[in-house]
């Protein structure tokens, strides 16, 4: 659970998120570690919320009420996150 090198995928989150956040840090999981929610993932009504597991359980609120909702957590997103920042910037560049 709190392992920095593994990448943890948890499906049907919104409502177990904040009790899997408080007991994979208190077993020594960073709260810095980059997490996303996806809702609806590859539906036409996708939506997101990046942010890192210490405060993605409170963003949940701002996804739409109802679909499922998929988070994943490691240091991987964060870098993946960060090369898919670096070529949207590129893009409008």
């Amino acid at each position: 659970m709190a392992d920095p090198r593994a990448t943890t995928v948890i499906y049907m989150a919104r409502a177990t998120l904040a009790g899997f956040r408080d007991r994979a840090i208190a077993a020594g999981l960073d709260p810095a570690t980059p997490a996303i929610a996806v809702q609806s993932a590859t539906r036409p009504d996708e939506a997101r919320v990046r942010a890192t597991i210490a405060t993605l359980p409170e963003r949940l609120a701002e996804l739409p009420k109802g679909g499922p909702v998929l988070v994943m957590l490691g240091r991987a997103l964060g870098e993946a996150l960060s090369e898919a920042a670096v070529s949207a910037e590129r893009r409008r560049a």
